[in-house]
């Protein structure tokens, strides 16, 4: 019975313990960060538990070496080399009315179940991730 205790104290100490954060690094060639400024140049995103934490300027010279350094200091840590690339981290939709159809056949809302607008919602909520979205409010 003892025993049966502490495995179970065991199982409860590993469950109610933190997970490991995951940390992502991401070499990108430019980085746009607000509408009405330059992009950034080459540069380092860090993300730790996908949230962006940093952003490291990094010279293409150096680049390299600072990528190593940080993910051997890391070994659990992702690398992905954007650096032809230029990224931009997400972008947000305040108005969105995901479930609507713009058919233009309006009177369809009094006559179609509710489940098909489910599949609407579905089908424009991918869409609009494809498009750079990553947080819409949808107003129904």
């Amino acid at each position: 019975m003892k025993r049966l205790l502490k495995i179970a104290a065991l199982a409860a100490a590993l469950i109610a313990s933190p997970a490991a954060a995951e940390t992502v690094y991401v070499k990108a060639g430019r980085v746009i960060t607000e509408a009405n400024a330059e992009p950034l140049g080459p540069t380092l995103i860090v993300i730790e538990d996908g949230r962006i934490v940093d952003l490291l300027a990094v010279d293409s010279s150096e680049a390299q070496e600072t990528v190593t350094g940080l993910v051997a200091e890391n070994a659990m840590a992702r690398y992905t080399d954007l650096s032809d690339k230029t990224v931009l981290p997400g972008l947000v939709d305040l108005h969105t009315h995901l479930s609507g159809d713009p058919s233009g056949e309006f009177w369809r809302a009094a006559t179609t179940p509710p489940e098909y607008y489910t599949l609407i919602a579905a089908k424009n909520a991918r869409i609009t991730a494809l498009a750079g979205f990553t947080t819409v409010r949808d107003l129904g």
